[in-house]
This record gives C-alpha cells, sequence and structure tokens, in this order.
C-alpha cells in the first residue's frame, strides 16, 4: 500500500520517509516564524492607536506578506540543516532525515506560514478579526491533535 511507504509507521523509519509523528511540529515552527516576523516588520511602523481619534493601522503590503513567507522558508531550511548536523553531532536525533524527509518537512512549514498569512490577511485585509482569530485557532488545535495522535499511533502500530 502506497500509504506506508510515505508515512512512518515504526520508530525505525523516524526520518525516513515523508512522514512521521514529528511532522505537524514542523506545521507550527511554520506559524510562529511567519507571525514573529510579521510583528517584527510591521509592529514598529503601526503601533496601535491610543484612543479613538488616532488614524487607524495602515493595511499591511502585499510585500510585506510576501518577505514574511520567505522569512518562514530561510528559517525552514536554516532548522533542516541545524537538525541534521548540529543534533546529530550532539547525538540528540539518531540518524539523519532522508531527502524524501527534509523536502516535506520545509514544504511543511511553508504551509504552516502560509496558513498565517491567510489570518493575517483576513484580519488587516477584511476586518474580520475575531472570526479570523477564532477560525485559525481551531483549525490548528484540530489539526495537531488529529495528526500528530494519528501518526504517532501509526507509528506504534509497527505495522
Amino acid at each position: 500500500m502506497i500509504l506506508l511507504d510515505i508515512i512512518c509507521t515504526n520508530e525505525d523509519c523516524i526520518s525516513l520517509y515523508a512522514l512521521d509523528y514529528w511532522s505537524i511540529m514542523h506545521f507550527f515552527a511554520g506559524i510562529v516564524i511567519y507571525a514573529l516576523t510579521f510583528l517584527i516588520l510591521y509592529r514598529p511602523q503601526n503601533p496601535p492607536p491610543c484612543d479613538s481619534n488616532e488614524k487607524p493601522r495602515e493595511v499591511p503590503s502585499f510585500l510585506l506578506y510576501l518577505i514574511c513567507i520567505l522569512a518562514t522558508l530561510i528559517g525552514a531550511i536554516i532548522w533542516e540543516i541545524f537538525e541534521n548536523t548540529v543534533m546529530l553531532r550532539l547525538g540528540w536525533k539518531v540518524r539523519p532525515d532522508a531527502l524524501i524527509n527534509w523536502s516535506i518537512d520545509i514544504v511543511i512549514v511553508v504551509l504552516g506560514g502560509a496558513g498565517t498569512w491567510g489570518l493575517t490577511y483576513l484580519m488587516f485585509n477584511k476586518k474580520n478579526y475575531v472570526l479570523a482569530y477564532c477560525l485559525y485557532g481551531a483549525i490548528n488545535l484540530a489539526l495537531w491533535l488529529i495528526i500528530f495522535f494519528t501518526l504517532r499511533f501509526l507509528t506504534n502500530l509497527n505495522l
């Protein structure tokens, strides 16, 4: 079955297949990298208004969104290099990632960043703050619970 060649289903194949139970953590890393980059680049020029007489914040430019997603991609690449060199030498990792695992991890980080891009777009461009925040939080929580525990369960099955 092709699914078993893509998803790691036992401890022996961690880092060798495209997905393992650590893959979901890369998604959340993408969220954090994107959000921090956006916060650093956007916030200093646009402090929150103190009273109703001040002008509202400017809508972020497409270039800012693009810089944030590129920073997420660069952060993912740097992490994978760190994970497969420094962590390996320190003994924190048993074996280096296979190329397919490396590649998919980077894609998953960027997907986390892209989701955050969507959230920031809704919040700033569509002025739908509460709905965007609640929806994105619920989706991330559900993804984490479903994917992490499903992959962990499949790993423990030793198929």
